[in-house]
This record gives C-alpha cells, sequence and structure tokens, in this order.
C-alpha cells in the first residue's frame, strides 16, 4: 500500500474476487467473510473509502449477495452479456470484454467501462 497514493483524482482500490479454474477447495460464507473482512479493513483504513469489488456473477452470488458486501461499489465482468443493473445495483464498472486488441499491445485485452460515478 505504500506505493499507491492517496491522490483524490486516483482510481479507488479494488479487491480482485473469483474463482480460479484449479482452485477445488473452497471456504464456506464465513470463513470468506471473515478472511474480506480483515482485508478489506485495511484498505477502507488506509484509503478512507470502500474498495471496489471485482467478481463475476457467480461469485458475487455465493459470498457477497446479502452481505455487507452487497453495498460495495461493484466492477462486473460479464463477457457474454450486459448485467442488469437492477439485479447489481452497485455495479459502478463492467468488464465487457478479455480479448479486445489495441495498437501497441501484444495480447488480449480487457475492455471496461464506467456505468456510473459514486
Amino acid at each position: 500500500m505504500e506505493s499507491v497514493p492517496h491522490d483524490s483524482d486516483a482510481l479507488a482500490p479494488a479487491i480482485d474476487l473469483e474463482y480460479v479454474g484449479n482452485c477445488a477447495a473452497r471456504p464456506n460464507r464465513g470463513e470468506f467473510k471473515k478472511e474480506l473482512d480483515y482485508f478489506s479493513s485495511a484498505i477502507e483504513s488506509h484509503y478512507g473509502i470502500k474498495p471496489v469489488l471485482y467478481t463475476k456473477k457467480q461469485f458475487y452470488k455465493d459470498y457477497l449477495a446479502g452481505t455487507d458486501y452487497a453495498s460495495y461499489p461493484l466492477w462486473l465482468r460479464d463477457v457474454w452479456s450486459k448485467p442488469d443493473t437492477k439485479d447489481y445495483p452497485t455495479m459502478v464498472y463492467w468488464q465487457y470484454a478479455d480479448r479486445g486488441r489495441l495498437t501497441g499491445i501484444n495480447g488480449p485485452v480487457d475492455w471496461n467501462v464506467q456505468l456510473k460515478t459514486k
């Protein structure tokens, strides 16, 4: 956290929450919440704002829906269809592509759009 500035015009800190293909053992909601509480508390304390939670629909449903984290700013990855903002009222960013192309960059690029400001 020492290398990231506290500039008021900087992007908010983000926590990447998603399943990894080779991760067979997944914590229960209580274990996960305990770990996320600890980590997000450190981030919030350091930056003075809630972090944005980057995730996919299934992870959101399994671990975040119905918790205090459902009120956090959400960055949702869905490269197949546009998510309904009624289902994700705190969504501020949408990753709509993961195989974009950009001159000067070799390989695929994630493309995102900001839906609304805080």
